[in-house]
C-alpha cells in the first residue's frame, strides 16, 4: 500500500527547471479559466449513483464502472477545490484524467503501469488510473469504496498543491516532498468532510483503515497520514493543512 498514491519516485526526480516552465505555461494557459463547473462534471447526486453500480456480490462487476466511479470522483473534488480557490478570489484549473488498461501509457512524466496504482503527473496535470485497480486483486478493494475516493482526494491534492506555488502560496515544490504528501492527506480529508455520504462506501474508517498499510518511505509514517487526514476531516479548513509560517486567505 506503500506505493499507493504515490508519484513515483523515478517520475519526483523529473527536473524541478522543467517543472517550473510547467508550472508557468499553466498559469498563462488558466488566467482566463471560468469558474464555473464545467457541463460535462457530474453532481453529487450521480457521484453516488456510479458508486452504486454494483453486482449481487455488492462490488462493481465491469471496467466502465469503476471507470464512471473514478470520473466521478475526479469531478467531484475539482469541485471542491475550485469552490475553495473561488471563496479566495482564485481560479482553480481542474485536473484531468486518463485510465490505463492492459498496457502501460507512455506519458509525459514517463510510463503509467496498469499494475501501479494512481498517479498525478504535474506536466499534463492529469490523474493516471488503473483500471480494475479497485476490485481485481488489488489491497484496496479490501476497504472498500471511500478508499478510492482518498486515493483520487490524495492526488489531486499534488495538483492543487501545484497551483497554489503558481499564486505563491505554499505548495508541493516549496515544502519536503513527505510533507507534501502529508499535506496532501489532510487536503483529502477536508473533502472527505464535505463529500459526506458521497464519499463511498465504509466512509472515514474505511480511510483509516487503509491508512494503516499505508506508511512508507516519502509518505510519513501510518500515524501521521492517519492525523494528517484526521486534521482535515476534522476542521474541514484547508488552511489547516498549510504549513505554520504560511497562510490562505480565509473564505
Amino acid at each position: 500500500m506503500h506505493q499507493i498514491l504515490f508519484l513515483f519516485e523515478g517520475r519526483r526526480r523529473v527536473k524541478k527547471l522543467v517543472l517550473l516552465v510547467a508550472m508557468l505555461l499553466m498559469v498563462l494557459a488558466t488566467a482566463g479559466v471560468s469558474l464555473a463547473q464545467s457541463e460535462d462534471s457530474v453532481s453529487d447526486t450521480e457521484l453516488s449513483e456510479a458508486a452504486q453500480d454494483t453486482g449481487a456480490d455488492g462490488s462493481t462487476t465491469t471496467a466502465a464502472g469503476e471507470e464512471d466511479l473514478v470520473k466521478a470522483l475526479v469531478d467531484n473534488v475539482n469541485a471542491f477545490w475550485e469552490s475553495e480557490f473561488a471563496l479566495r478570489g482564485y481560479l482553480y484549473s481542474p485536473a484531468g484524467v486518463s485510465f490505463v488498461y492492459d498496457e502501460p501509457v507512455d506519458g509525459v512524466c514517463g510510463p503509467f503501469y496498469p499494475t501501479y496504482g494512481p498517479g498525478y503527473c504535474p506536466l499534463d496535470t492529469t490523474l493516471y488510473y488503473p483500471v480494475d485497480w479497485l476490485y481485481e486483486g488489488r489491497d484496496l478493494a479490501d476497504y472498500g469504496e471511500a478508499a478510492l475516493g482518498w486515493a483520487v482526494a490524495h492526488e489531486l491534492g499534488h495538483h492543487t498543491q501545484q497551483q497554489l506555488d503558481a499564486l505563491g502560496i505554499q505548495g508541493w515544490f516549496s515544502i519536503p516532498l513527505e510533507q507534501a504528501e502529508l499535506q496532501a492527506d489532510c487536503f483529502a480529508g477536508a473533502w472527505a468532510r464535505q463529500a459526506g455520504e458521497d464519499f463511498g462506501d465504509g466512509g472515514v474508517e474505511a480511510v483509516l483503515n487503509a491508512m494503516a498499510n499505508a506508511g512508507g518511505p516519502g509518505h510519513g509514517t501510518t500515524e501521521q497520514r492517519i492525523s494528517s487526514f484526521r486534521l482535515g476531516y476534522d476542521t474541514g479548513d484547508i488552511a489547516q493543512c498549510l504549513a505554520p509560517t504560511e497562510t490562505v486567505p480565509a473564505g
